[in-house]
């Protein structure tokens, strides 16, 4: 079941729907998630920020 539950995260947000932003009020680098969910700098692959910056 825990399988599923993962394979259903990574399928409805990692397909390449994302955003890279600088947050406007913390200055922080961010990622954006399709299910609006916000994932920090230290979590988003180098690759991913230099690509979309």
């Amino acid at each position: 079941i825990k399988g599923i539950k993962a394979f259903y995260f990574r399928y409805n947000n990692c397909r390449g729907n994302f955003e890279i932003f600088k947050n406007p009020i913390t200055s922080e680098i961010q990622m954006l998630l399709p299910s609006k969910l916000l994932i920090e700098k230290e979590e988003i692959a180098e690759r991913l920020i230099n690509q979309k910056l």
